[in-house]
């Protein structure tokens, strides 16, 4: 059985959350904790170094799509309640050029992501937290990599 951890996030500009939000460098040293606990209890990791990238998430994915509970297709979970950003709907089938808006999304058009040794992984981070809220689009593992690769390393080495 698998488990991932992932960091809870504050998206808005007033929640009244973000005191018990960990901030990326924060929630790394919590995450590798919490990989090398559940290892020890059987389960199985996300394993970050060992999977190949070609794109950070579904929106440059040609056929990911979201559905929210109005039927309206979207390429990002994050935009679900935004029907702007809708990309189509069950009933009226797919927008090609709202979906190309989305799927020419590349962080080659920004020189922090040129110049950064994770591009091939993160693949720029999220687009969601860059377009939309301006602000921290790098992922977690950034902080930790490193630490999880070699954790990552122990596993695959154990299982030869």
């Amino acid at each position: 059985m698998m488990v991932y951890f992932a960091p809870i996030e504050d998206y808005t500009e007033n929640c009244s959350c973000s005191e018990n939000v960990l901030d990326y460098p924060e929630f790394a040293k919590i995450h590798l904790e919490l990989v090398q606990y559940a290892k020890q209890l059987g389960f199985s990791q996300k394993m970050i170094i060992s999977f190949p990238k070609s794109t950070h998430c579904g929106v440059n994915a040609n056929s990911d799509l979201f559905i929210n509970s109005k039927g309206n297709f979207y390429k990002c979970e994050h935009l679900m309640s935004l029907e702007r950003d809708s990309v189509g709907n069950v009933f009226d089938g797919m927008q090609e050029e709202m979906i190309k808006n989305f799927t020419a999304y590349t962080p080659f058009d920004y020189e922090e992501c040129r110049e950064c040794a994770y591009l091939p992984k993160c693949w720029g981070g999220c687009m969601f937290k860059r377009i939309y809220l301006k602000r921290n689009w790098c992922p977690y593992w950034k902080h930790s990599f490193k630490e999880l690769a070699k954790e990552e390393y122990k596993t695959l080495e154990g299982q030869l």
